[in-house]
């Protein structure tokens, strides 16, 4: 069973929810939503989620299944094919990439992962007595 791009209603995320073995409080750190707002969503007598929660909800389910997906033993499987990224966030790394000059993708993340950690290294120097 696939999730397609569609979107979910209530008893659809909540079947998700038992699928994956997930609760409320995953969702809502998933999704970025509170958990109380989450939970009263889901309740029984709650009228039908917000286009934009079930939106989010989708992303976080298809999330998980490329998750469980992935073979991380099969020869050639990277951290970048557990990695998934939202529409816009595909925009704005492309734009980024564009804007720094950036031929492939990969660069891209390469070099942001070394200033990350560069800066998180300097600010661990800098807050030691």
């Amino acid at each position: 069973m696939t999730l397609k791009k569609s979107e979910l209603t209530k008893d659809e995320i909540l079947s998700w929810l038992t699928r994956f073995i997930k609760d409320r409080t995953w969702l809502a750190e998933e999704t970025g939503y509170k958990y109380d707002y989450v939970k009263n969503l889901l309740a029984p007598k709650a009228n039908e989620p917000t286009r934009k929660f079930a939106m989010e909800c989708e992303r976080a389910f298809l999330k998980e299944e490329r998750r469980r997906n992935i073979n991380v033993k099969k020869q050639g499987t990277t951290v970048w094919d557990l990695v998934m990224f939202s529409g816009r966030e595909v925009t704005e790394i492309n734009e980024g990439r564009r804007l720094g000059g950036y031929e492939k993708v990969e660069d891209l993340y390469h070099d942001a992962i070394i200033d990350f950690c560069d800066s998180l290294i300097s600010k661990e120097w800098d807050d030691t007595p």
